[in-house]
């Protein structure tokens, strides 16, 4: 997860990340 929480820093929008890792927006923002 810590590079998908660097992904979202550098400008990816967390809605492909999170699409990308299979992982919800709500159990991103509780990392």
């Amino acid at each position: 997860m810590k590079f998908a929480i660097k992904q979202v820093e550098t400008g990816t929008r967390i809605q492909e990340v999170c699409r990308n890792r299979g992982v919800s927006e709500a159990t991103f923002y509780q990392l």
